[in-house]
């Protein structure tokens, strides 16, 4: 504080000066001086800390308003560096000079968006269930799907996230594999399945279901009479058609490689033909197993299965034996 005033009176202050708060100074004379005492005050504002109100978090790549100019405590001033939607970023707010105002920062959360991840689904076959469809990714984001699950044929699916996630919407795909054509038709006494390009197994229903074996052909000859199915597989889904009854009225015809044993192809009948007496004939399977014996020239056996045989013809003078394949 100058000692001397501006009109040359000189003189002292009190107290001591103080910046940090407003104050009235006195000032005394000179002994001497023909001069009252005075006063001065000297205003101190107070530092202000600028106040904005906070911004919410924004999703990467939303819009971000301009920060306003001008605190909610009136001071005013700049913000750096420019805007960023694209990642977090603190900003610096420098008051305007001339303001008894500090620097203040201000924080915009950007988070980064997300896309919902889920376990794929395995493929079914048509009609099969489905279960539902997981509300929450596995990396923890809720949403809902479209449209509604569908188990007759393959669908996508779409997930949308619930607002105010940072997240995309996303897709999966169910993959519904057509089940093979289970009908079959039957033409005297052979069945056929009504699924082409496909693999079979012949069972018989009246043998506990028990497959066939050999029997891989789209359409199966009965030997004998019976109720047969399929089963059909088309190469991503299998299934068994209903049992169909097949009546054998006419047995197929037997190959007879150098034998004296003739088949009637139409009546399933043999014939063995010897000018000697036969005294027992005996027919066995490839397991050695006797299936059938007779003592008559004539006989049927219609009631074999389809398969090979061995025919050992007993007679008064010798014993021969002979393969024969029923077909």
């Amino acid at each position: 504080m100058p000692t001397t005033s501006n009109n040359s009176v000189t003189g002292t202050w009190l107290p001591a000066l103080d910046n940090t708060t407003t104050t009235t100074y006195n000032f005394t004379p000179t002994a001497g001086q023909c001069a009252t005492t005075q006063t001065l005050t000297i205003t101190v504002n107070p530092i202000v800390t600028p106040a904005f109100t906070a911004v919410a978090p924004i999703c990467s790549g939303a819009t971000l308003s301009s920060l306003p100019t001008t605190s909610t405590n009136s001071i005013t001033g700049t913000w750096s560096p420019a805007l960023d939607n694209t990642t977090t970023t603190t900003y610096n707010f420098s008051p305007t000079a001339g303001q008894c105002a500090t620097t203040q920062t201000l924080t915009i959360t950007v988070n980064p968006v997300v896309t919902p991840t889920f376990a794929s689904v395995a493929a079914i076959c048509a009609g099969e269930t489905l279960s539902p469809l997981p509300t929450t990714s596995t990396n923890s984001i809720t949403g809902t799907w479209s449209p509604a699950l569908n188990n007759a044929t393959t669908t996508t699916y779409n997930f949308t996230p619930t607002a105010g996630q940072c997240a995309l919407s996303e897709t999966l795909t169910i993959t519904v594999n057509p089940m093979p054509a289970l009908t079959t038709s039957t033409a005297g006494n052979t069945i056929t399945s009504d699924e082409a390009s496909a693999t079979y197994q012949w069972i018989d229903c009246n043998n506990g279901n028990a497959i066939i074996a050999g029997e891989t052909n789209q359409s199966y000859t009965a030997s004998a009479s019976g109720d047969f199915a399929v089963i059909v597989s088309n190469g991503n889904c299998s299934d068994t058609s209903a049992c169909v009854n097949i009546t054998v009225t006419n047995i197929a015809s037997y190959a007879v490689t150098n034998t004296m044993v003739y088949p009637n192809p139409t009546t399933g009948i043999l014939n063995i033909q010897s000018n000697d007496v036969i005294k027992a004939i005996v027919i066995y399977n490839t397991l050695g197993a006797v299936v059938k014996t007779e003592n008559e020239k004539s006989f049927t056996i219609a009631e074999l299965p389809v398969g090979v045989y061995f025919i050992n013809i007993q007679t008064e003078n010798n014993s021969i034996t002979k393969r024969i394949v029923k077909q």
